[in-house]
């Protein structure tokens, strides 16, 4: 078994909302935490006044993270890395900095999502791309990081298809309201984390509809089934959807007002374009925009017919049909 509690320098590449709580995290476990961001300005906020203030401005950052736009600073020395970039995103940037990450390195996924026209999960395409990761897997659950940073209690689910062979990894991603339990069920979870923002969309849209929760209900109850619909195609245990990580965020995503999706969705269901939508997150990525694309393309391809999916694929390709939406899924 391999012993991995005793790490004492972490790289999470990702200065997001999600991304910076989770250095948060790992900074009360860990010596030395780097935080790799693109934008000079919030990577300058976080060194000198220990803030993030595009994206958690009331938050308070430990002393001992550091954060860079440099990879090769970033990576120097570390043995676990944490990937918080949106799966879009994924392939391009590993490809970029895939040469620092050294050999036998731990990799822990916090995207959401599928990868567009590949249909491939998060830890699919780390796999893929950084053959040189010994251990790669998924943390995902009810995570809002606004709650989280704040001090309220959460869990999360970290999966890795052979955690077993390893001893310690979680205990480095809790906290005194943190708790991080392990499981096998890789696939189950990343479908989970993906496909419950399309459904986040679609509860979102209810309320910006103003259409209520009875409505609103039934097409999470009906996501949910489709969840384990598609995740039975794509191999996953119909069973182990029934978890907190996946009933748990699907019900925090589509309900609290802290939810990317949930928020965009509501903004399309209140008139704006897509566009103005996406605009009104000030920067802030909805993983569930592209995963609808990505989860439309595989229905289509293995004939598999979702309308929860479809109806959300097309208010975001072809428009909103607000006297339609709803009709025909819960009635």
């Amino acid at each position: 078994m391999k012993q991995v509690s005793n790490i004492s320098k972490a790289a999470v590449i990702g200065a997001g909302s999600w991304g910076t709580t989770v250095a948060a995290i790992l900074a009360s476990n860990i010596d030395h935490v780097m935080l790799w961001g693109r934008n000079e300005d919030d990577v300058h906020a976080i060194n000198s006044a220990h803030v993030n203030r595009r994206f958690l401005p009331n938050f308070t950052l430990p002393g001992n993270i550091q954060a860079t736009t440099q990879y090769e600073d970033a990576f120097s020395g570390c043995q676990l890395f944490v990937w918080a970039i949106p799966v879009q995103y994924t392939r391009e940037r590993l490809q970029d900095c895939k040469r620092w990450i050294s050999p036998n390195a731990i990799m822990v996924n916090l995207s959401k999502g599928l990868e567009e026209d590949t249909w491939y999960r998060p830890s699919e395409i780390i796999a893929q791309e950084c053959t040189q990761c010994s251990i790669v897997g998924t943390l995902s659950g009810p995570n809002l990081a606004a709650e989280i940073s704040a001090g309220k209690r959460a869990s999360a689910t970290l999966a890795i298809a052979n955690y077993w062979e390893l001893s310690g990894l979680e205990s480095l991603f809790s906290s005194s309201n943190f708790t991080v339990e392990l499981s096998p069920h890789v696939i189950a979870l990343e479908l989970a984390a993906a496909l419950k923002n399309i459904v986040a969309i679609a509860a979102g849209i209810c309320d910006g509809l103003e259409l209520g929760w009875n409505i609103k209900a039934s097409v999470i109850a009906v996501g949910f089934s489709e969840i384990q619909s598609l995740g039975e195609a794509l191999g996953a245990n119909k069973d182990s959807f029934v978890s907190v990580f996946c009933l748990g965020d699907l019900i925090a995503t589509c309900g609290s007002e802290n939810s990317r999706n949930h928020t965009l969705g509501e903004r399309i269901g209140r008139g704006d374009t897509l566009e103005e939508a996406k605009m009104y997150l000030n920067g802030r990525v909805a993983e569930g925009v592209a995963t609808t694309v990505a989860c439309h393309q595989f229905m289509d391809r293995i004939g598999l017919y979702l309308p929860l999916v479809d109806l959300v694929y097309q208010t975001l390709t072809v428009g909103l049909e607000s006297e339609k939406f709803g009709k025909g899924i819960v009635y």
